[in-house]
């Protein structure tokens, strides 16, 4: 817009004011020009320069937290390499609680009664003469040994799963417990007064005294577990 006109082609509206060409009604103007729009006083408004068009910015990419395989990353064998990543961080006390549960679900298929008769003799594993609470404490060392490696990989969850082992570690104590008294008692009450069963001795198999090795040692790494958790933990004051 001005007073005067600034080259050929402009042109005098009713207002007395002179405007370029492109404002004036009709102008097509070079190809690709976008004529301007009208102002709501019926005066030309300022030419609109065609908007250039971009993509929209890409989605910011984070790295993946450690442990975890990125999406669509390389496998380990048929597991993803997270797995593997977090059973390279057990240390060699979770691989020693580990160790420990194994040894105590071997002693499950070794003898734990053997009864002798001059030189006759006959040995029985827990799954002969107590099947049923065989395979659920059993099945308790399974969990146990899972217990014993989530507890080193998954350090957010380190007490409420110290906890579950200490209960899995009080329940085999108790069954380790019982299976000894029972011995005893059921040896006292097979033998009684009975002179067909006087020559017949009956005494803890091999089996037995492995798991009593196993949860003994079991038992001591859960205390010194609760131990070093409290000595971590700040008092206070």
């Amino acid at each position: 817009m001005s007073n005067a006109p600034q080259g050929p082609g402009w042109w005098q509206a009713s207002d007395g004011n002179w405007y370029p060409p492109e404002q004036q009604a009709g102008y097509t103007g070079p190809p690709g020009y976008k004529p301007a729009a009208q102002s709501s006083t019926g005066t030309p408004a300022e030419p609109v320069a065609p908007q250039s068009w971009s993509p929209p910015p890409a989605a910011p990419q984070y790295p993946a937290p450690a442990g975890y395989p990125p999406p669509g990353g390389q496998t380990f064998g048929n597991a993803p390499t997270g797995f593997a990543g977090a059973v390279s961080r057990v240390p060699l006390a979770g691989w020693l609680l580990f160790g420990g549960f194994v040894v105590a679900a071997i002693s499950f298929f070794l003898p734990w009664i053997t009864a002798s008769y001059g030189p006759i003799s006959k040995s029985a594993s827990p799954w002969e003469f107590d099947g049923g609470v065989s395979g659920l404490f059993f099945l308790m060392l399974a969990a146990g040994a899972a217990l014993s490696l989530m507890i080193f990989t998954r350090p957010q969850s380190h007490r409420p799963i110290l906890i579950g082992l200490s209960v899995v570690v009080g329940l085999l104590a108790i069954h380790l417990i019982y299976n000894w008294v029972t011995y005893n008692s059921q040896l006292a009450e097979v033998k009684g007064d009975d002179p067909d069963l006087s020559g017949v001795n009956f005494s803890p198999g091999f089996g037995l005294f492995v798991y009593t090795v196993a949860i003994v040692f079991l038992a001591v790494r859960v205390v010194m577990m609760w131990m070093g958790r409290s000595k971590a933990e700040p008092r206070a004051v």
